[in-house]
């Protein structure tokens, strides 16, 4: 359950499967605008973490396994019925890479905050031309100021 089965805080939230699964339920994203005291804290996600148990599959266990980051979701509603979805390898690895759309969405979504609107816009379109680069410095400049 990586180091907190059950966070208390946003921080805490971004080391636990749990909460993150749980998030990816409620919201259908998980992003760092949800690594939030609050959204840990939230009636749902917190109804939603008492339900939910982690199981190592037996042939994920070994060292040369586990480095696949191969796991399976099930999901099993008050009816009974189940919704099972298994993933070899984790989405944004480099044998299941993210789409352009989705590397530039991550990148706005972890650069907000930090850098301005046109920071984070001209960012991407010198990394779009970095082969026009005369120095690297062009893109360090913007993200150091």
């Amino acid at each position: 359950s990586l180091i907190h089965p059950n966070p208390k805080t946003g921080l805490e939230g971004q080391f636990s499967m749990g909460f993150c699964v749980v998030v990816a339920l409620v919201d259908r994203k998980v992003s760092l605008a949800q690594f939030t005291d609050e959204k840990v804290n939230d009636p749902k996600v917190q109804s939603l973490m008492k339900k939910f148990h982690l199981y190592i599959r037996p042939d994920l266990k070994g060292a040369e396994s586990s480095a696949s980051n191969a796991c399976t979701l099930k999901v099993r509603l008050r009816n009974g019925e189940e919704y099972i979805k298994s993933v070899d390898k984790n989405r944004g690895s480099t044998q299941n890479p993210l789409s352009k759309e989705e590397r530039v969405n991550k990148f706005r979504d972890c650069a907000n905050g930090v850098l301005s609107q046109s920071q984070i816009d001209r960012c991407l379109n010198l990394v779009e031309h970095m082969e026009e680069l005369k120095t690297i410095c062009q893109l360090t400049d913007i993200i150091r100021t």
